[in-house]
């Protein structure tokens, strides 16, 4: 293990904008309620955005019919409403830690869509983990894989049941790749607050030494931007390296992964490499992931 000092000049890069996809579900008051805490961390403004897609006729028919008579002869496919009424005061409630500085955004697009166009106004993207939705409104699930290729920004991928990210240890999953260089550079606000940094690269039994320089050279250039950083090579385990990246995240305590989103879109379908869709499918930490 290669240890590496905190000195060289100073950065003022940080988040000054964060854009949070907003539910009716308690998943998403969570989610919220994490995003308003790294906002006020940060000084950043907190947009949150619900999703109101119009419903075309065909998707109509698939939505299971509700009776609106006692005796249930007018039966028709009925909506139910997820609108601003519902959402932005869920979104104004759960945020209570950063009151100052909100902005609320009603979209009628698909939620993909919706977080695509409105992206370009924020620094980071912060999704849930599951692909959740109303009962018989499937079209209001999110992938957060399409988020992170579609994107253009880092996107926070939050597991259930997480209200609160101290991101205290940070674990750079490095491979040398576009990606990964991409995620290092996007997750610097987080890295220079946090108190360890720890850069680890998966390999087989052979290449360890090709990887000892490559994470070398990452935390060279982290102590640059006064980062100090813990280098380090791990072999797989069962030649898996999601399971070996998450399993020393547990270890060592780590509560934030860094790692670069890979894959393409194919025939309507977003292809993603086997440790991107892993990690996005376990990791029961919060993930950083670029594209």
């Amino acid at each position: 293990m290669t240890t590496f000092s905190s000195r060289g000049r100073s950065e003022n890069m940080t988040y000054t904008s964060m854009l949070v996809h907003v539910q009716d579900n308690k998943e998403s008051d969570e989610r919220i309620r994490l995003a308003a805490l790294l906002a006020s961390r940060f000084g950043a403004k907190l947009i949150g955005i619900g999703c109101v897609p119009a419903i075309d006729i065909t998707a109509r028919e698939r939505i299971k019919p509700v009776s609106l008579s006692h005796d249930g002869a007018d039966s028709r496919p009925v909506l139910p409403w997820y609108g601003d009424d519902d959402l932005e005061p869920r979104f104004r409630d759960a945020a209570v830690s950063n009151r100052e500085d909100l902005e609320w955004q009603t979209s009628m697009q698909f939620p993909a869509d919706a977080l695509y166009h409105e992206s370009a106004r924020a620094d980071l993207v912060i999704v849930g983990q599951r692909r959740h939705s109303p009962p018989n409104l499937p079209h209001l699930a999110l992938d957060p894989a399409e988020i992170v290729l579609r994107c253009g920004r880092p996107v926070l991928v939050v597991p259930p049941s997480l209200s609160q990210l101290a991101a205290d240890h940070v674990l750079v999953a490095w491979s040398n790749t576009r990606e990964a260089r991409r995620a290092v550079i996007d997750a610097l606000p987080f890295l220079r607050e946090a108190s360890r940094v720890s850069i680890v690269e998966i390999v087989e039994e052979s290449g360890r030494d090709n990887a000892a320089r490559r994470v070398d050279a990452v935390a060279e250039f982290l102590r640059l931007h006064d980062v100090e950083t813990h280098a380090q090579v791990l072999e797989t385990i069962d030649g898996t390296v999601c399971e070996t990246i998450l399993v020393h995240a547990e270890q060592q305590h780590a509560d934030l992964i860094v790692a670069g989103g890979y894959g393409h879109a194919r025939a309507r379908e977003w292809m993603f490499g086997g440790v991107t869709r892993d990690l996005l499918h376990y990791s029961t930490k919060c993930c950083l992931l670029s594209h």
